[in-house]
């Protein structure tokens, strides 16, 4: 689950969208449809997450407030 955060948005969202795809094939075996299922809940809170840090920084603009910088992701 660590590694979920460490991806950027982008990356996070291709993962899941690829996990979604395979899911829906729905021919994987159970112990591994079960282990991706847990992986994209990971991944859909990683998405979450960084949206709403990015909502923030968007509100901040409106409000006219000072901006501070995103968090530094680990490369």
């Amino acid at each position: 689950m660590a590694q979920e955060q460490e991806l950027k948005f982008e990356e996070a969202l291709k993962r899941l969208e690829t996990l979604v795809r395979e899911l829906e094939q729905g021919d994987l075996p159970l112990e591994t449809a079960v282990a991706k299922y847990n992986e994209g809940l990971a991944l859909a809170k990683r998405c979450h997450d960084l949206l709403k840090q990015a909502e923030e920084v968007v509100v901040k603009i409106a409000d006219g407030e000072t901006l501070q910088d995103f968090p530094k992701q680990r490369e």
